[in-house]
This record gives structure tokens, C-alpha cells and sequence, in this order.
């Protein structure tokens, strides 16, 4: 799914950014209880 053009950061903010946010485990991790809030917020999601 495209949402726009990609554009460019500096690599100081990349190493930034990834500093803060962590890895992508960590995403995953973190994404599970609001995944769970959601679905069971809106059962008819995933038909």
C-alpha cells in the first residue's frame, strides 16, 4: 500500500529515530495489546 512519495532523512535523525522507537521486535511486541484492543473493539474487522 503506497500512501505518498518517500523522501529522505539525514542519517543523524535515522539513528535518532531508531534509538527511540527500538527494534522491530519491540514494535511487534508493543503493537500485540492495542492489535487485541482493536479486534475486540470491532469483531466485524477481520470479516
Amino acid at each position: 500500500m503506497k500512501t505518498g512519495t518517500a523522501t529522505s532523512i539525514r542519517p543523524e535523525v535515522a539513528r535518532l529515530t531508531a534509538g527511540q522507537v527500538g527494534t522491530e521486535a519491540g514494535g511487534v511486541l508493543n503493537f500485540q495489546s492495542l492489535w487485541e484492543w482493536i479486534v475486540a473493539a470491532e469483531p466485524d474487522l477481520l470479516d
